[in-house]
């Protein structure tokens, strides 16, 4: 087992790069939903959070947001 940081985050980005490539075709209702799971998420003093999540999703450019965000914090994806 490897205990290197460095590939343990690369492979948490791996794995969220792959979650957006399935849920890209999904993503403005996924914002819809989560716009509808706001004040839920309120309660949980993440409403803030989420709707800028839902508010990204809806964007056109929405999931190349998310990507630049993740290799930003040190994902890089090799496409």
């Amino acid at each position: 087992m490897n205990d290197d940081p460095h590939v343990s985050t690369q492979r948490h980005a791996a794995l969220w790069h792959t979650l957006l490539d399935v849920v890209q075709p999904l993503a403005p209702l996924l914002g819809q939903l989560l716009h509808v799971a706001q004040p839920l998420a309120r309660l949980l003093h993440q409403g803030e959070r989420l709707a800028t999540l839902a508010d990204t999703l809806e964007a056109a450019d929405g999931i190349a947001t998310l990507r630049r965000q993740l290799t930003q914090q040190g994902g890089a994806h090799d496409e």
